[in-house]
């Protein structure tokens, strides 16, 4: 189980996974726009907990690299699935989908704050 969760490729396996699931359901619902962001959300959420299962990996520039490689795959999903899933194009979604700047943010951010406590974590 360990194996499963300080692994950036199963994190990010799991990602792609619940984002289709849920696309899937909003697009059964004929909610196109709450799948839209819902992809978004999911990306977060791999950022937050990416950052926080870094903080106690023993390899943090191998792991870094492999999560970033897999944060650039789940963007790209992201942007393709919520498309192709929903049939929502993004001259219908309109200013909404700056949404996807959001996780482009927040990912440098995390690996920041997580490389902060992970050095306070190996002073004291």
């Amino acid at each position: 189980m360990r194996e499963l969760l300080f692994n950036p490729l199963y994190q990010g396996l799991f990602t792609v996974a619940f984002m289709l699931l849920l696309l899937l359901i909003f697009r059964v619902t004929g909610k196109p726009i709450a799948g839209w962001n819902s992809t978004v959300l999911i990306v977060i959420l791999y950022c937050l907990v990416n950052a926080g299962v870094g903080i106690s990996v023993s390899d943090i520039w191998v792991y870094t690299l492999k999560s970033l490689g897999v944060f650039l795959l789940l963007m790209f999903f992201a942007v393709f699935f919520a498309g192709l899933i929903t049939r929502m194009s993004y001259e219908e979604f309109g200013d909404n989908a700056m949404i996807f700047v959001a996780p482009v943010i927040i990912y440098p951010v995390t690996v920041l704050l997580g490389a902060i406590i992970r050095l306070f974590k190996s002073l004291f």
